[in-house]
This record gives C-alpha cells, sequence and structure tokens, in this order.
C-alpha cells in the first residue's frame, strides 16, 4: 500500500538533485513539476496521519527551507533597494 509513496518520494529526491544540476530556463522548467510531485508526496504521507501538530511541524520545516534556498521567492529574481 505504500508503493506509490515511496516511488514518488525517490522521484522527489532525484528531481531536487537534478534541479541543483541545472541553470537556467532549464531549471525553471523542472521546478514546476518537481514543486506538484513535493504536493503529492505531502499529501501522500500525511492523508493516513491523524495528528495535526505533525502536519504543521513539517508545513514550517518546508517553508522554512524554501525561504532559506531561495529568499527571493520560488520563481523570482534577487533584487536590492538603496533607502
Amino acid at each position: 500500500m505504500r508503493a506509490p509513496f515511496n516511488i514518488a518520494l525517490v522521484g522527489l529526491i532525484v528531481l531536487v538533485l537534478v534541479l541543483t544540476l541545472l541553470h537556467g530556463w532549464k531549471r525553471d522548467v523542472l521546478m514546476v513539476p518537481t514543486i506538484w510531485l513535493a504536493g503529492f508526496v505531502w499529501e501522500t504521507r500525511l492523508v493516513l496521519e491523524e495528528s495535526g501538530p505533525t502536519r504543521l511541524l513539517l508545513l514550517g520545516v518546508i517553508l522554512i527551507v524554501a525561504m532559506i534556498a531561495r529568499p527571493q521567492g520560488l520563481l523570482g529574481r534577487p533584487r536590492v533597494e538603496i533607502v
């Protein structure tokens, strides 16, 4: 019963590793299926979870990692403003 989750998780890990190697438009294009697969793995993993705090903790960690990895946003560009 956990086979689809395991396959999706391995696929997600592979996509994230490939994202670290790519640059430019190829990275932007591959980011869309990676984010979709991350959502699928998230939902598949937590659909059987009954406790609410686990979901919120995992969501918080994902948001923190995303902000550290890409402070300009998922598709944004870095910008410097002089005040």
